[in-house]
């Protein structure tokens, strides 16, 4: 039975702040340690730990580092 008086609705909302508030965190906390921490090499049992830690803090593209051995590459310039 849905209770009149709404509160069904403040036990929702509240779950959903609490879930958007517990992501949020998450996401700043794993920004924080990918900035401080130095990229490993991605083809240790750390470097793979590192990826996922960069996914949740949201670094792609040029905002992450490049491991140590996968730095030059094919295009550098002499």
């Amino acid at each position: 039975m849905i209770d009149p008086t709404g509160g069904d609705a403040v036990l929702i909302f509240s779950a959903i702040e609490g879930a958007l508030r517990a992501a949020a965190i998450l996401v700043a906390s794993a920004s924080v340690i990918a900035a401080l921490t130095p990229t490993p090499r991605d083809d240790a049992w750390l470097g793979r730990l590192y990826r996922v830690l960069e996914v949740l803090a949201f670094n792609f593209g040029r905002a992450k580092d490049t491991p140590p051995n996968r730095e030059g590459g094919r295009f550098t310039a002499s």
